[in-house]
């Protein structure tokens, strides 16, 4: 992309953006996050060497991306997107507004409150093992943390459980058991201690 012109590079990301299927944009939006890094729009690292395209023309791209998004998202379940994350981080930096609304409307399925923790849980590791960790309002106000973990303990022992991929049914299980003690000043919760639940929590075929 340095090798072209502002007007050029603007171009053929336009190009990339409008070519790509939904699950595929992460690819060019990684590219986009590097630019407005370089501009100190999102974070704080500045990198002046991805500003291959103008402030102005920046803007244009954050436009065209939310406006797909928006139109994918009358059809498709964002939350089961392989790589979600860089494009959540850009659309809840450019329009927050828009992207709850969109959340809002999919944390009314149980089964997406899970996916949507994949997503914005933090993940944490270190030498005594590894897991998540939760804040309270961890669904910024689109969700009260008492339904989200109602939702939740609805899946318990369901088919619906039972198709969540792993990731997602371990979050499920850790939400659940940091909810319940969410007065403790510890908001951590240890894979291990949930591995234990994973059978309690497993559906049945009868």
């Amino acid at each position: 992309m340095k090798t072209y012109s502002q007007d050029e590079a603007e171009q053929r990301i336009i190009e990339l953006i409008n070519s790509y299927s939904s699950d595929e944009l992460s690819i060019v939006v990684d590219l986009v996050l590097q630019i407005e890094y370089s501009y100190g729009r999102i974070g704080k690292d500045i990198d002046y060497n991805y500003r291959i395209i103008s402030e102005e023309q920046l803007s244009n791209l954050e436009r065209i991306i939310i406006d797909k998004l928006i139109e994918s998202s009358k059809t498709l379940n964002l939350f089961d997107l392989t790589y979600f994350y860089p494009t959540y981080i850009l659309w809840r930096n450019i329009d927050k507004n828009s992207l709850d609304i969109y959340v809002e409307k999919e944390l009314r399925i149980p089964s997406n409150i899970p996916k949507y923790l994949k997503i914005t849980a933090n993940h944490w590791s270190s030498g005594q093992g590894n897991g998540w960790s939760f804040q309270k309002d961890s669904f910024e106000g689109v969700l009260s943390d008492e339904d989200a973990y109602n939702s939740i303990v609805s899946l318990k022992s369901t088919q619906v459980f039972s198709e969540l991929d792993d990731n997602a049914k371990k979050l499920a299980i850790a939400y659940c058991l940091w909810y319940e003690r969410k007065d403790e000043k510890l908001n951590r919760v240890d894979e291990d201690e949930v591995n234990k639940y994973l059978s309690e929590w497993k559906y049945e075929t009868r």
